[in-house]
C-alpha cells in the first residue's frame, strides 16, 4: 500500500516509532548493593571462624548472591534481585554470629585457663612465703627418694649409738638402716582423709622434739604416705600435706628448722598390701628417718 497524505506519512512514522521503542534494551539495573554484599561475603570468609563455623550460611550467601547476579541481567526484576541480596545478607549474618559465638568460647577456655596459672602461682607464692615463714624447707613432690642431700650413709650404726637412741626414744618402735634410725607415725595420728593432725599429735612428737634439741646434728628427713584408696593427684597432695603438717609440728618453735625436710610419695612406697584395710592401715603412714 502506498501512502501519499501528509497525514497517511505522519501515522506511518509514529508506527515504526512505535515498534522501535519496543524492541529497545532496558538501561542497566543498579549492582551498588550486589558489590556491597559480595564485599560482605568476601570479609566473611577472610575471619577464620565465621569460615570454619559459618561455612554452610556462606555457602547459602553464594547461591542467593548467584541468583541476584542472574536477575540483574533480567528487564523487570528489582524485586527479585532485592530478595536474593536480602537473603544473602541474612546468611552472611547468620554466619558471622556462629563465628563470633565460637570465638568467645575458645577466648573464654583461654581465660579460664590463664586465670587457673595465675592461681596456682598466687598459691605456690603463698605457700612459699608459709615455708619460708615456719623455716621449713622446700618440699620435694618426687616419687623416688633423693638422698643426696644426706651425709654419706653410716657403714653400720655404733650399737652404743643405738642403744642411747632406743633409751632416750623409746616411745616410737625404731628401725634401724642404712642412713639411720627411722620410726613410724601411722594415721591415727590425723582426721580421716584430712591433713590436719589431732589434738593429741603434739604430746605423740615431744619425745622426738626433746632428742632432737639434744642432738642438733641429727637431720630429719619428714616422709608421707598413703594407701591405693582414692586418685594419684589426690593421695599426691595428701602425703605432702601431711608430711608439711609433721615438720611444721616440729619446727614451731624456730628451734629445729634447719634439721627438717618434708617429703611426699603418695601411693608409690606401700610397705603392705592395699588390698586388706590391715594392710592399707600400714601403708597410711608417716615415716620420720633420721641421720646423724
Amino acid at each position: 500500500m502506498i501512502i501519499k497524505t501528509k497525514t497517511g506519512l505522519a501515522i506511518a512514522a509514529l508506527a515504526v516509532a512505535g515498534v522501535l521503542a519496543g524492541c529497545t534494551i532496558p538501561p542497566p539495573q543498579d549492582t551498588t548493593e550486589l558489590r556491597r554484599i559480595e564485599q560482605e561475603l568476601k570479609e566473611a570468609y577472610g575471619d577464620k571462624y565465621t569460615a570454619e563455623y559459618g561455612h554452610t550460611d556462606l555457602a547459602r550467601a553464594e547461591t542467593f548472591l548467584a541468583a541476584a547476579r542472574k536477575a540483574l541481567t533480567q528487564p523487570d526484576t528489582a524485586a527479585e534481585v532485592t530478595h536474593d541480596l536480602t537473603l544473602a545478607e541474612g546468611y552472611i549474618t547468620l554466619a558471622q554470629i556462629h563465628g563470633r559465638q565460637e570465638r568467645a568460647k575458645t577466648e573464654t577456655v583461654a581465660l579460664k585457663a590463664q586465670q587457673s596459672q595465675i592461681m596456682i602461682a598466687a598459691r605456690d607464692r603463698d605457700a612459699e612465703r608459709a615455708r619460708n615463714a615456719s623455716g621449713l624447707r622446700p618440699l620435694d613432690r618426687r616419687h623416688a627418694r633423693d638422698l643426696q642431700q644426706f651425709p654419706t650413709p653410716m657403714p653400720r650404726t655404733p650399737e652404743q649409738t643405738a642403744q642411747a637412741m632406743r633409751e632416750q626414744l623409746r616411745d616410737y618402735d625404731l628401725r634401724f638402716g642404712e642412713y639411720g634410725a627411722s620410726l613410724v607415725l601411722q594415721d591415727v595420728m590425723f582426721e580421716t582423709g584430712s591433713a590436719a593432725l589431732r589434738s593429741g599429735s603434739s604430746a605423740r612428737l615431744a619425745p622426738l622434739m626433746t632428742y632432737l634439741r639434744a642432738n642438733p646434728a641429727t637431720l630429719v628427713r619428714v616422709e608421707g604416705h598413703t594407701d591405693s584408696v582414692g586418685s594419684t593427684a589426690q593421695n599426691d597432695d595428701l602425703s605432702v600435706e601431711r608430711a608439711n603438717a609433721v615438720a611444721r609440728a616440729l619446727t614451731q618453735d624456730g628451734t629445729l628448722t634447719n634439721q627438717v625436710q618434708a617429703y611426699g610419695f603418695g601411693q608409690t612406697q606401700p610397705v603392705a598390701t592395699n588390698t586388706t584395710p590391715a594392710g592399707r592401715e600400714q601403708n597410711r603412714r608417716v615415716e620420720i628417718i633420721l641421720v646423724q
